[in-house]
């Protein structure tokens, strides 16, 4: 009896181009289940010259019922006898029989029982229905096994219920072998034993196979007297009773190869001749099979091993897609077809020819470009692709498309007709004459015309660099600044060839929230990262080249993705920024424009997370004259506290100086939790969750970035449970991997390592195999790389390693697939074999492959290959330059000390020393005659008023009036500004700066002290006195401006050694009648006076009168007539020589008595060796030891001073004049050259 069962079987037709599906068909004998399209839910890839493409596709479902054949249980074979003793209670209760169709009906007895069909029991000397009862029969045959009754049946000669009593009659009688006695009739007898049979005078043992009560395929074996054994002949099962011809089939498909043939059962006895070759054709339905008979045993019966059309199946070509009914070339190969036959036939070659100019792009080389020609015919083919595959229905779905040239689509959808126009020519109206024509690396539309306008810019030149074009063109204004301000060499300006995607100025001003500012200054490293990420230096890549290419690894070393939008788009990088302008042809390369910019992963976030912390101390500010204690400048970073005056150090000879207490902020460079190193870069695993939350990263300023995983977690970031066999956000979760290895990564949900399933295992966790179909024959159907699956239907699943349909598996190459065979972003995926591969981190990162972190040179023990004098500066993962520390000059793998005095001063003030303490420190000091701490250096008055630009106008006032400062005398200058010198009025100025008003005006703005800003403000006197006695000043410091004589201070506190500097907004005019009448000539003041006619006359005599005069100011020691006539008498001479008269005159100073003080000396008119020396005590001046007791007369220019006697010559040095060349300080050329003092440039 049957009990056959049905099974439905479902297959996916092979993935192919969404074009192509609707003609895709199923396997002979299969139903469709999908229409149109099919489902879109797969990939197919295609090897066009050395690209791989994986495009997105389409495919079918098929279903088919197979109906496996099976026996009812009770019944066996495949003809189904029935199971010994019946289907209803089979092997009488007492066994298991071997029921199914691929079984043989055998009964398994339990131990007690045996007989084929479990009806004897094992011992032959037990009964009943459970053969525990023990026969007694003595001299007799027990009535044993499960129906007996344990009677005896007694052998001749013997009786009784146990046969255990000698008859009488036979106790006499003696009987031949094989017989016994028996008593018939009252008589004694000899007769034959059971089982034997007279043969004349003699007892023959009986036959018990004759005839044969087995089946006639099974052998009979005589065992004993009425006991024998049926065994199935060879080829045969079943038992022996009962047998039927094995079905090889139903065994290992009858030893035909599994995965690719169908094994056909021949009924025994039927004999076909085999041809020459072995292949048999007849009575096979050819349609479906290829038969190979395979004879066994004698010819009882004959198996066909058929291979499968199913297994057989066509398959295209390399390069091309489709089921092998129907194949696809490529797209210039189709267009070619198309115009060859069919309704297209000649209509396509202009197409032809232009395709023809950009589609071999695809696969030959780049060059720098053609003739204008085939420009042209390169921009045209170029507005008539849209990146991508887009069937027509879709484009009109998505409205709007964008060509491969950057041109924007509208389509619109009419009722009979689809048609669509460019965006910048809305005027022309292009129909879709037919559609959805499939190509292996597209999708083809045929349209009513072409374009007729190319629309070619003008940006290319191929006479140009890279470099040469950005820097010309204002679109790339803020790129090319970015590339000037880097800080790298022109690289886009050497031979390339380079592809560059440079960001819109748009895109840069995106970084206007204070990154681009950083970028500039402190980030310029991230920068030049920034800049690297925008180049790809292996090739100049068209955009034809560039949308087959699923990334590319930039110069700085990372990942920038390429995608195609469901658009036309082409989007670069993570963010999906879309390409606008393309294939600016350079000499050098090619440029393609962004609507962004890139930011590589590795500088963000751009700003650094710093956390800086803030520290306090006191230092001192600079140290200064005590009276000009507000000219204390705190150091930078720093704010005044109380002013404290004390003793610093002498800044001049004896001299006490006052500084600031300043409270100085120190910040001391820290990262935020998170970041680690001197850039304070992201941890491992990202800064807001550093080790992935899984370790403590080494983070800090001075950390190393390294994670210390906790227990149970391993890696580079710890990413990987460290045990094996665990999985789960705590590693705490057992893998469901059955037969395989664990992915024991947090997250991955406990699934199998896709490469590692064991032979004959599949499926994430691996543990689909195909014994889980069960029925035989349905396997057959699968792939040899398959397996399968048995639930509610029935499915082909391809092995571990391989993808497809389970009817068609091809292996899966790992690093085609979008997650990269679980490999880094930054790592190289190179395929090991079917569905194997290996991960390492790209050039410039390192770790396992599956996380990478990048690598920071200068963190590593070699600093970069950096000198020890040196800094290593982190560029970007793998990058780093080397800078030699301040001090050190090379390229920073070599580094020597520098002189850091020998450029611009070491950075002292101008007037400082600069001298070099090694390691290229330095010290500054000012020279003599200058006080300050070398950063800045002040002499006296009369030379900060030389050297300060904003004195010039007042310090020539000064030179002209030839004021002097009295030697020993601290002033305070009131200086005007220069503007209130240039409203000095043409009528001011012809009065108040004659050479006898001028020494008046200056010295009005002269007052004897030191008079700070503070001390000015506190002053509690109506009027400064100044150095013109007759002058004061009227000062106002009752309001909150400090105004002297209605004149403010612009400036207040410029410091001084001998007295301090304050700018006024205004010119001080002393009042008219404060300055005396104009004293009379030199000749007329002599003549005057009469005890100096003896000395005027000598004058004239000498012709000394004209050259005093005409000196700007002098002063004149005369002594009287009886002076000069008691000089003569005694040094017996008749009058004064000419050397004796000019030793009495000074020229150049109007000496007043306050000038006159002790330890000065003036040049006389002999020059610098005769010098007239002065000194007073507490009662007389003294000049030469001369009392300076006469009287002081002014003249228009100059001072008489009588004394009581004649000034004898006296020289004071013996000079001999020598010249000696000097080299002048290095400096910059520009600041000019300025010789030491008392030497001139030669």
């Amino acid at each position: 009896m049957r009990c056959n069962i049905k099974t439905m079987f479902t297959l996916n037709t092979a993935c192919t181009s969404c074009a192509a599906a609707p003609k895709m068909l199923c396997p002979r004998g299969w139903l469709k289940t999908t229409q149109g399209l099919g489902v879109r839910d797969c990939r197919y890839t295609v090897k066009l010259g050395e690209n791989t493409l994986s495009q997105p596709g389409c495919h079918h479902i098929c279903k088919k019922e197979i109906e496996e054949k099976k026996c009812c249980p009770g019944f066996w074979g495949t003809e189904c006898y029935e199971c010994p003793g019946g289907s209803q209670n089979p092997c009488n209760g007492h066994g298991t029989c071997m029921d199914g169709m691929q079984q043989n009906g055998t009964c398994l007895c339990k131990e007690q029982y045996s007989g084929f069909a479990c009806q004897n029991c094992q011992d032959e000397n037990r009964f009943g229905p459970d053969c525990q009862s023990v026969c007694d029969c003595v001299h007799g045959e027990c009535n044993s096994s499960i129906a007996g009754d344990g009677t005896c049946t007694c052998y001749g000669g013997y009786t009784g219920p146990r046969c255990d009593q000698e008859v009488p009659l036979c106790k006499d009688v003696t009987c031949e072998a094989n017989s016994e006695c028996v008593v018939r009739e009252g008589t004694a007898m000899c007769d034959c034993k059971l089982g034997y049979r007279r043969s004349g005078s003699t007892c023959q043992a009986q036959d018990p196979c004759a005839p044969s009560p087995c089946s006639p395929f099974a052998v009979c074996k005589v065992l004993g007297p009425q006991k024998y054994q049926c065994t199935c002949k060879e080829g045969f099962q079943g038992d022996g009773k009962i047998c039927q011809p094995i079905n090889p089939c139903v065994d290992n498909n009858g030893g035909c190869p599994e995965n690719s043939t169908i094994c056909i059962y021949r009924r025994p006895g039927e004999v076909r001749a085999l041809t020459a070759s072995g292949i048999y054709l007849a009575s096979v339905n050819t349609d479906m099979f290829l038969c190979k008979f395979l004879e066994y045993v004698a010819n009882w019966f004959l198996t066909v091993c058929c291979v499968s059309f199913l297994s057989l199946s066509c398959v295209c070509k390399e390069g091309e897609i489709g089921d092998g009914r129907s194949c696809y070339k490529d797209l210039l190969s189709e267009i070619n077809q198309h115009n060859s036959r069919g309704r297209f036939a000649r209509k396509l070659n202009i197409a032809r020819k232009m395709f023809g100019k950009c589609l071999l792009n695809l696969f030959g080389e780049w060059s720098k470009g053609g003739n204008k020609s085939d420009t042209t015919a390169e921009h045209l083919c170029r507005m008539h692709i849209v990146p991508g595959l887009h069937l027509v229905e879709d484009m009109v779905k998505a409205k709007t498309m964008w060509t491969l040239s950057g041109h924007q689509l509208t389509f619109n959808n009419q009722p009979y007709i689809k048609s669509f126009r460019y965006q910048d020519l809305p005027g022309e109206l292009y129909n879709v004459l037919q559609s959805n024509l499939p190509a292996a690396n597209g999708i083809i539309h045929i349209i009513n015309t072409i374009r007729k306008k190319p629309n070619i810019d003008n940006l290319r030149n191929p006479q140009k660099t890279i470099g040469e074009i950005l820097a010309s063109m204002e679109i790339f204004s803020r790129f090319e600044t970015i590339l000037e301000n880097c800080g790298l060499p022109a690289i886009l300006d050497r031979p390339g060839p380079f592809t560059v995607f440079v960001p819109s100025n748009d895109g840069v001003d995106q970084l206007r929230d204070g990154r681009l500012i950083y970028l500039f200054t402190e980030g310029i490293n991230k920068l030049q990262e920034l800049v690297k990420h925008h180049i790809y230096t292996s090739a100049a890549v068209t955009v034809e080249k560039l949308i087959m290419m699923p990334h590319i690894v930039t110069m700085a070393n990372q990942i920038l993705t390429i995608n195609i939008s469901a658009d036309g788009r082409i989007l670069m990088g993570e963010s999906g920024i879309p390409l606008n302008m393309r294939d600016i042809v350079a000499s050098n390369g090619i440029i393609h424009t962004l609507d962004g910019i890139f930011i590589p992963p590795s500088i963000i976030p751009i700003l650094p997370h710093r956390c800086n912390e803030e520290q306090h101390k006191i230092v001192t500010g600079s140290c200064v004259n005590c009276d000009a204690l507000n000219n204390s400048v705190c150091p930078p970073g720093s704010r005044e506290m109380v002013n404290i005056c004390g003793y610093l150090g002498s800044l001049n000879v004896m001299k006490k100086g006052c500084a600031r207490y300043c409270n100085q902020t120190v910040m001391k460079p820290g990262c935020c939790k998170g970041f680690f190193g001197p850039d304070c870069m992201p941890c491992p695993g990202g800064f807001s969750s550093p080790c992935y939350g899984r370790g403590n990263c080494s983070d800090g300023i001075q950390g190393n970035g390294n994670c210390q995983c906790f227990e149970g977690f391993k890696g580079i970031a710890c990413h990987i449970c460290s045990n094996p066999n665990k999985h789960g956000e705590n590693c705490d979760e057992d893998c469901g991997c059955v037969h395989g290895v664990c992915d024991n990564r947090p997250g991955s949900g406990g699934v199998c390592q896709s490469w590692s399933c064991k032979e004959g295992y599949t499926g994430k966790f691996c543990d689909k195999t195909s014994k889980n179909c069960g029925p035989s024959g349905l396997s057959q159907y699968c792939h040899q790389n398959a397996v399968c699956s048995l639930n509610d239907t029935a499915r082909c699943i391809c092995m571990d390693g391989y993808e497809g349909d389970g009817f068609s598996c091809q292996p899966i190459d790992l690093c085609s697939q979008p997650d990269q065979g679980g490999c880094s972003q930054n790592a190289l995926c190179s395929s090991t074999g079917p569905g194997t591969a290996t991960c390492q981190c790209n050039t410039g990162w390192t770790g396992d492959g599956k996380a990478c972190v990048a690598i920071d040179n200068c963190m590593l023990e070699s600093r970069g290959n950096c000198h020890i004098n040196a800094d290593c500066v982190y560029i970007g993962p793998g990058q780093s330059k080397c800078v030699c520390k301040r001090g050190y000059a090379g390229d920073g793998y070599n580094c020597d000390a520098i002189n850091p005095c020998l450029m611009d001063n070491g950075g002292c003030h101008d007037l400082a020393m600069c001298v070099p303490l090694g390691g290229g420190d330095r010290s500054c000091a000012c020279p003599e005659g200058y006080a300050g701490d070398g950063m800045t250096c002040y002499g006296d008055i009369l030379k900060e008023l030389a050297r300060n630009s904003h004195f010039t106008g007042f310090y020539n006032w000064v030179k002209k009036s030839l004021f002097s400062i009295p030697a020993g005398t601290n002033v305070t200058v009131l200086v005007p500004s220069e503007e209130a010198i240039k409203n000095f009025s043409m009528t001011e100025k012809d009065f108040w700066l004659t050479p006898y008003m001028l020494p008046f005006l200056v010295r009005a703005h002269f007052l004897e002290g030191v008079f700070t800003g503070e001390k000015l403000k506190k002053y509690n006197k109506p009027e400064l006195p100044t150095l013109n006695p007759q002058t004061s000043w009227q000062i106002n410091n009752g309001s909150s401006v400090l105004t002297i004589q209605n004149a403010s201070i612009v400036i207040s506190d410029i410091p001084a050694t001998n007295g301090i500097i304050h700018i006024l907004s205004k010119v001080l005019l002393p009042p008219s009648k404060n300055i005396p009448a104009v004293p009379p000539s030199l000749q007329k003041q002599l003549e005057t006076v009469a005890s100096f006619s003896t000395f005027k006359e000598l004058l004239q005599q000498y012709r000394l009168m004209g050259t005093i005069e005409s000196s700007v100011k002098y002063t004149v020691f005369v002594p009287g007539n009886n002076s000069i006539e008691e000089y003569c008498h005694a040094a017996n001479v008749t009058q004064l020589d000419n050397e004796t008269v000019q030793y009495h005159i000074v020229l150049g100073e109007k000496l007043l008595p306050t000038d006159l003080r002790s330890g000065i000396h003036k040049n006389s008119m002999l020059g610098l060796s005769y010098w007239l020396m002065f000194y007073q005590n507490s009662t007389q001046k003294f000049v030469n030891n001369i009392p300076l007791d006469g009287k002081f007369i002014e003249t228009t220019n100059g001072m008489l001073i009588g004394v009581s006697q004649v000034l004898q010559i006296q020289k004071n040095r013996c000079t001999a004049n020598a010249t000696t060349i000097q080299k002048s300080r290095c400096g910059k050329c520009e600041k000019g050259i300025k010789c030491p003092p008392g030497s001139v440039l030669v």
